[in-house]
């Protein structure tokens, strides 16, 4: 389901807009998906950032986490 989002623009970038033959909504579309992806990673940024600080102080064998992880999943695992 689509939405509709109405921008206000002055009137003097609109005549240079139209002096340009692109598909402006797609431009727009473009430019907010590109946008979202940016605030998504920082997003994402500082969650790695929460977690990094958390583990602070103590000592962090990624492999030994990896089979706690392995084991923990085949311990669940019907037979």
């Amino acid at each position: 389901m689509s939405s509709v989002l109405v921008v206000r623009l002055p009137g003097d970038l609109r005549e240079e807009m139209r002096k340009h033959r692109l598909n402006w909504s797609e431009e727009v579309r473009k430019a907010i998906v590109a946008r979202l992806l940016q605030l998504r990673r920082q997003e994402g940024y500082k969650e790695m950032d929460r977690f990094r600080s958390s583990l602070r102080g103590r000592e962090f064998d990624g492999a030994g986490e990896v089979a706690r992880w392995r084991r923990r999943r085949w311990s669940l695992t019907p037979r």
